[in-house]
């Protein structure tokens, strides 16, 4: 089956040089029609970047859970598919803020691929631009919104 996913997340360098991911919210669509949202309960606003707090913070609508909370919940969303695809759009921090749920890449559920699929490829293999899919509805900036139109835009490709 395949899955549609968004994150909302702040990106920076701590004092170690280390490039830090830290998730603020995730959204997934499956294929049936089953849809998964939350908000990391983790994350520190008062240190967040000023554009996500013009632009994530107003969409953010909950749940806040733990971290271990929302990891159990995307095991268990995901957990009857054999052979799940993981679909985004210029999605690469997506998947690793997906993945880091369970620690490192190595610790992702069995059943998972190493590797998310890529919808800017299929736009640019289509001969489009961005300009020329669907009009989001919702709100962008709202990993569950983000994740929905990500469905949209597969099933817009797929029947061109």
């Amino acid at each position: 089956m395949k899955y549609f996913l968004d994150t909302e997340f702040d990106e920076y360098v701590d004092e170690l040089g280390r490039g830090i991911i830290a998730p603020i919210s995730l959204g997934l669509t499956a294929e049936d029609g089953r849809e998964y949202y939350a908000e990391f309960a983790e994350f520190d606003w008062q240190s967040a970047d000023p554009w996500l707090v013009q632009n994530v913070l107003p969409h953010l609508s909950g749940p806040v859970l733990a971290h271990q909370v929302i990891a159990e919940q995307v095991r268990r969303f995901v957990a009857d598919d054999d052979n799940p695809e993981f679909w985004a759009y210029v999605g690469s921090y997506d998947w690793v803020v997906l993945v880091q749920l369970f620690d490192k890449l190595i610790s992702r559920p069995a059943n998972w691929p190493n590797r998310h699929r890529e919808l800017k490829d299929l736009v640019e293999q289509a001969g489009l631009r961005k300009s020329d899919l669907p009009t989001q509805l919702g709100s962008a900036h709202r990993a569950i919104d983000d994740a929905r139109w990500n469905m949209e835009v597969y099933h817009f490709l797929m029947s061109r």
